[in-house]
């Protein structure tokens, strides 16, 4: 987007990530990448959860609640390391848990 060498956003970057990033790793991108999001809390676990959360009254029109489920599917899909029908899996997994009876949820969790 910016154009900006991915070693120079690494030094910028990697001088805030204090504790996650060694001096010697505050150079590769990926390190500061993966340490930025860890520290930010941000993963494909936080995404699926934000996706299959109830929504407020806020989101629930339908094109508003469309919109947020692809930004938020995008997200999770992005972040995480599975293959498309991994990740058609645990959807398929999460949705079958959500919709059984609560007795039945509770045994198979």
């Amino acid at each position: 987007m910016t154009r900006l060498d991915k070693g120079y956003w690494a030094r910028q970057l990697g001088t805030l990530i204090v504790g996650k990033v060694q001096a010697d790793e505050a150079w590769d991108y990926e390190r500061v990448k993966a340490a930025t999001l860890y520290k930010l809390k941000i993963n494909p676990e936080h995404y699926r959860k934000l996706f299959r959360d109830k929504k407020g009254p806020d989101e629930r029109w339908p094109r508003i609640l469309l919109q947020l489920l692809q930004d938020l599917l995008n997200k999770w899909a992005s972040l995480a390391v599975y293959d498309r029908d991994a990740l058609e899996d645990q959807i398929l997994l999460d949705q079958f848990q959500k919709d059984l009876e609560e007795l039945t949820q509770h045994w198979v969790r």
